[in-house]
């Protein structure tokens, strides 16, 4: 905690950089999904699912580094 000070910039620009890509994570999970769609429409059902689900843990992947991000920002903000 005595660290947060001196480290500031650093902690800011990491946690404002994990909130970009978990936005640009969004829009590939949009993107992954509609390809995935458009690629086993006339297929196979089960590899658009199981394609899906891949995708859909993904996005959470990057759902939670996102709030470990908000909650750097929260330490930082009552530190400082």
């Amino acid at each position: 905690m005595k660290s947060i000070g001196p480290n500031l910039q650093m902690l800011t620009a990491m946690t404002e950089e994990i909130t970009k890509l978990e936005g640009r994570v969004d829009d590939l999970h949009d993107i992954g999904l509609k390809e995935l769609f458009l690629k086993h429409r006339n297929a196979n059902t089960m590899d658009f699912i199981v394609g899906a689900e891949i995708y859909d843990h993904l996005e959470k992947v990057a759902d939670r580094f996102d709030d470990v991000a908000n909650e750097i920002n929260s330490i930082v903000i009552e530190q400082v």
